[in-house]
């Protein structure tokens, strides 16, 4: 019996290595499992597909590659590449394996074209690149993608209903520093971010009150009520182990769930969402850790994850 091997795409880059990629940046999850019968990934495919089929956005593709001048021409496999690293629903369909590629190859010829200069390009040539890079898109970073699923598979989650987000302006919580952590320290749930020019206060709703009563409503810019809070609690690797933020957030966005806020605090991190998507929004996370734990062979009772968003496939 073969043993499943979980793998995604890379994560979207940002400064921080635990949100960044050393693989290839712009990409999101390939997922994990395919259990024979399973029509979950039916429909993912199909949702791929479609978004696909429906826009190739281009538009940062037109610019050169890194190093390229101008007088350059532009090879089509590197054309191929560009198109690719714009389009995220490509992406995931060619990492996947689940792309007719005449079809892509006739999708994406016309940008092939402006970014080669050609008036006529062999379609041939577009569906070879293709498939060689799909190939790399496949082969490439699995060591670090199954790490992520590890360190998912061991997370559990918690959920704090009826939160409170507040954005107020810098100098009036550290005017008020003092009296806002004698609030946090009584506080149900509370977490502070600090911005350029702002702060951020996520708090139990029941409390909100109290700080708005210390700081003023004049210097309050946002407040946001009827939230709820997912705090994913991993094991220490999630500190130095990049993409697992890049899962969440996908998992959420495949099903239009918008996350208000998302904050990173150790090995927690904390997903505030609106309260009527707070039920799908932990079911989504659910099932997405139980899906990795049974593709890692991780066993426990909390914190479950299952996952009807993701492709499976086996190895």
């Amino acid at each position: 019996m073969k043993k499943a091997s979980c793998t995604f795409l890379t994560p979207l880059p940002t400064n921080k290595q635990r949100f960044s990629s050393s693989i290839e940046p712009g990409l999101y999850s390939k997922y994990l499992l395919e259990k024979s019968g399973d029509t979950v990934g039916n429909s993912v495919l199909k949702t791929l597909r479609s978004r696909f089929a429906r826009q190739i956005d281009v538009k940062e593709a037109l610019s050169l590659p890194s190093g390229k001048k101008s007088s350059e021409k532009i090879s089509v496999a590197e054309a191929v590449r560009i198109i690719v690293s714009t389009s995220l629903p490509l992406q995931e369909c060619l990492r996947a394996g689940v792309v007719n590629y005449t079809w892509a190859s006739e999708k994406i010829m016309s940008n092939i074209a402006k970014l080669t200069g050609k008036k006529k390009v062999s379609i041939d040539a577009v569906k070879a690149a293709l498939i060689r890079y799909q190939q790399e898109l496949e082969s490439e970073g699995r060591a670090e993608l199954e790490r992520v699923s590890s360190i998912i598979a061991k997370s559990t989650i918690e959920l704090q209903n009826d939160i409170s987000v507040l954005t107020v302006r810098k100098f009036a919580i550290e005017r008020h520093i003092a009296e806002i952590f004698s609030v946090a320290s009584e506080a149900r749930f509370f977490n502070l971010t600090q911005g350029r020019k702002t702060y951020t206060i996520t708090i139990s709703s029941e409390d909100a009150g109290r700080i708005l009563s210390k700081i003023g409503k004049e210097d309050l810019l946002e407040l946001l009520n009827d939230q709820a809070a997912i705090v994913l609690i991993s094991p220490q690797e999630i500190t130095v182990t990049p993409g697992v933020v890049s899962f969440v957030s996908r998992t959420l966005f495949v099903r239009g769930i918008n996350i208000t806020q998302i904050i990173s605090c150790h090995t927690d991190t904390i997903i505030v969402v609106r309260k009527q998507q707070a039920v799908d929004a932990l079911k989504a996370l659910e099932e997405g850790i139980e899906a990795c734990r049974k593709c890692g062979g991780t066993s426990t009772n909390s914190g479950t994850f299952r996952g009807d968003d993701h492709v499976f496939s086996q190895s």
